[in-house]
């Protein structure tokens, strides 16, 4: 059987540190880090954070050199979470598909 690659956009496979802003606000912010990422989406491995399926999140992330050609971007992220992984640890997969995002400046 072939594997049909549905993605339109290029995807990184890259270690990235993110925040998450927590929903509700009393939640707090938690990290995170990603397996990989794209102007379309993202899979983010996180600690002590419950989300479900089509909830929204927040995130921040920084784009290093080798992706934006130049200097490094902080980019916040609001997502809609399609797919969540338990793979038996503490540690949460989330699936995400990036709704819009907003450049915050080089660091």
């Amino acid at each position: 059987m072939v594997e049909v690659e549905r993605r339109r956009t290029r995807r990184f496979s890259v270690s990235l540190p993110v925040q998450f802003r927590g929903e509700p606000p009393e939640r707090g912010e938690h990290s995170g880090v990603t397996r990989d990422v794209s102007s379309a989406g993202a899979y983010i491995y996180i600690d002590g954070l419950e989300l479900t399926q089509d909830s929204s999140v927040d995130f921040v992330l920084e784009l290093p050199p080798e992706i934006t050609l130049a200097a490094p971007v902080r980019v916040l992220c609001t997502a809609r979470v399609v797919r969540v992984d338990r793979p038996g640890n503490d540690r949460t997969g989330l699936a995400l598909q990036i709704k819009r995002y907003q450049f915050l400046g080089a660091t």
